[in-house]
């Protein structure tokens, strides 16, 4: 069985991560620290609660291409475990 497709769609999917997690740690950087409470900062307060949502949807999304990425190796490495084993057992059994 030839696996190369499937290892190409999962190199992606690992890449799309990896770009989230790039994404985000750009966008959580350029965020300050500091939590502006002033109605003088209401600019600043304004734009902190978008980045934070903004942050929000980029974890909740990184975390499932995660979870989804890592199911997918798992069963691509049970694929070629079990081809190379029944590969195995098929030349000792001649």
């Amino acid at each position: 069985m030839d696996l190369t497709p499937y290892i190409y769609g999962w190199v992606l999917l690992a890449i799309v991560v990896a770009g989230l997690a790039i994404y985000r740690q750009g966008l959580a950087r350029h965020n300050g620290e500091a939590l502006h409470l002033a109605n003088k900062e209401a600019a600043l307060l304004t734009g902190q609660a978008i980045v934070g949502r903004r942050l929000r949807r980029i974890d909740f999304w990184g975390q499932w291409l995660t979870v989804v990425a890592l199911l997918y190796a798992i069963a691509l490495l049970d694929t070629y475990l079990n081809s190379v084993w029944a590969a195995g057992a098929g030349m000792t059994a001649r």
